[in-house]
Formats: structure tokens, C-alpha cells, sequence
């Protein structure tokens, strides 16, 4: 029985700007995959993707450790942060959790009511954005927390910054695949070949984030 390999992160993990009710999709060639497919299927593995963060870190880590109890010695865990502007909050529906995503907040289109809108951003502004390395200190040990304890059952734990999209031109986005033509700034199918390459380098040069003796 194959290993399963586990994907946890924001839109850049799940493939935003590359799915199939999106404009974008019809550039699709047929060698072209989202890039945890493509790690999935170098390694052989079996692709478990739960669904992704909605932006907020908190969410991300919560979706990891509901998968504990699933996980078994042998898998792999790819995991990323996002923005800690991104925040957990009630659902639209107000029925569950989700989150909201921080860039930009002043924009976001699905505020409750103009109240929620001033709440929301002013905590931001107050408590998040002046102390950003802190919340991403704090993130990142809970999910090194989580990979140390799945280290002792034989489970390698992958952490990629969310900083590998933010901010650099690493990986072509659909924005430059399409000269414009669509502005999204997530991973073209280029840009999901190319972030592929780098995940399956880091695995293969064993990164993890927690090293046992």
C-alpha cells in the first residue's frame, strides 16, 4: 500500500487561479498539473489535501491536526504558513469557523455589516500588523511542535515560508503567463511545474523542519 503525502496551506497550496471553473484553466496543456500533484506523483505517493486554509495560518494548523489520527509512519508533510493578516472569524452563514483573508482587508467584499469591517481592521492594525514576526514566530513553532511529535511515529514533516510567493519572482504567476490578460497572482501551470521542482528538491535533500537523532 502506497504512502500518502499531505498538503496543507492557503490558495497557493490548494491551486487557486489554476482550477477548472477559472478563466484561466483553458491554458491548461496536457502535461500540466497543480504542483502537489505533480510531488505526489514523483514520489509515488498518494496526494491528501484537506481543505485549504482560506488564508489564515490558524486554519492551515487546525486542518494539520485534525489529520493526526490519519497520518501513518512512512507519510510526508508538506505545510506552509500564509499572511498573518489573515484571520480566523465566524463564517458568513455564522454556522462555523472560517476565516478572513488580510490583503487587502479594506477591500474584502463580504463584511456582515460595516461594524464587523472596523472591528476586524482595527485589531489588525493594532495587533497584527505591528508585531507581524512575532505571529509568524508563534505559527511556525506550533507547526514544529505538531512535526516533532509526528517525527517519533516515522513521519517527516516539509515547512515552506509563505514568503516563497510574497514578494518575489520566483515562480511565474498567471498575471505575467497571460501578459495581463488575467491578474491573478497565483502560479501559472509554469510557476506550478517550477514550485514543484523546488518542493521535490528540498524532500529529496531531506529539509524537515524537526530533525530526531
Amino acid at each position: 500500500m502506497k504512502n500518502n503525502i499531505w498538503f496543507f496551506g492557503d490558495c497557493f497550496t490548494w491551486g487557486h487561479g489554476c482550477l477548472s471553473y477559472e478563466p484561466y484553466y483553458s491554458y491548461k496543456e496536457p502535461n500540466d498539473r497543480i504542483w502537489t500533484e505533480t510531488v505526489s506523483k514523483h514520489f509515488n505517493m498518494v496526494e491528501q489535501k484537506p481543505f485549504y486554509g482560506i488564508g489564515a495560518t490558524m486554519y492551515i494548523i487546525v486542518n494539520f491536526m485534525r489529520s493526526l489520527r490519519d497520518m501513518k509512519k512512512g507519510d510526508i508533510v508538506v505545510i506552509s504558513d500564509s499572511e498573518v493578516k489573515s484571520l480566523l472569524t465566524i463564517s458568513r452563514n455564522k454556522k462555523n469557523i472560517s476565516s478572513i483573508q488580510g490583503f487587502p482587508l479594506e477591500n474584502f467584499d463580504q463584511w456582515h455589516d460595516e461594524q464587523e469591517k472596523q472591528v476586524i481592521t482595527s485589531f489588525v492594525d493594532y495587533q497584527i500588523k505591528p508585531y507581524e514576526k512575532i505571529w509568524e514566530d508563534f505559527h511556525i513553532k506550533l507547526i514544529e511542535d505538531l512535526a516533532y511529535e509526528l517525527k517519533k511515529r516515522g513521519i517527516n514533516t516539509l515547512f515552506w515560508s509563505h514568503y516563497q510567493w510574497k514578494g518575489n519572482n520566483l515562480y511565474e504567476t498567471i498575471k505575467e503567463a497571460t501578459n495581463g490578460e488575467i491578474v491573478d497572482f497565483h502560479y501559472s501551470w509554469k510557476g506550478h511545474n517550477q514550485f514543484a521542482n523546488y518542493i521535490i528538491k528540498r524532500i529529496k535533500n531531506k529539509e524537515w523542519i524537526v530533525d530526531l537523532i
